[in-house]
């Protein structure tokens, strides 16, 4: 392995330190705030969205198995502790790394598939008005696969005009 690429090695795991890191403290602050409900979130929730973060590591090597395990820690934290807000972030980047990379369209389909049952099975989960919840999450997950297809469309359009 080249310098370059060791350093680009370094770099991507710096990134994806930083970003499990962020994504963790978020989850803990967001499950440590509560909601206005004054419900309170039990040791699992806390666990959950450690492993979730942790699993954040490996998203460039696994991401739809990364993805798999935030999704499923999303609705386990949900349903244990109405902390439907604690991994959004994670949930984010798992969805922005699944739709941004390899086989185009089979990603998307990936990405988009596991944001509409995750934003139903989350929305389904609350305590709310289902309809308008699920509108929600469904808006909130979508948004970072628009942004990896966009990110990716023009990086494609932009090799091809350099080639």
């Amino acid at each position: 392995m080249g310098t370059d690429s060791q350093a680009e090695g370094r770099r991507g795991l710096a990134l994806d330190g930083a970003l499990a890191v962020a994504a963790t403290g978020a989850g803990v602050l967001a499950l440590a705030l509560g909601d206005e409900g004054g419900t309170t979130a039990g040791v699992a929730s806390y666990l959950l969205v450690v492993v979730a973060g942790a699993a954040l590591l490996a998203r460039r090597h696994q991401p739809v198995l990364v993805l798999g395990v935030v999704a499923v820690a999303r609705v386990l934290v949900t349903v244990e502790s109405e902390g439907d807000a604690a991994l959004v972030l994670a949930v984010a980047i798992a969805l922005f790394t699944v739709a941004g990379g390899g086989n185009r369209q089979r990603r998307l389909v990936i990405a988009v598939s596991v944001a509409v049952v995750l934003g139903a099975a989350t929305a389904a989960a609350g305590p709310d008005d289902f309809l308008p919840e699920v509108l929600g999450e469904w808006a909130i997950l979508l948004l970072p696969v628009a942004v990896a297809d966009a990110v990716r469309s023009r990086a494609d359009r932009v090799r091809d005009l350099i080639e």
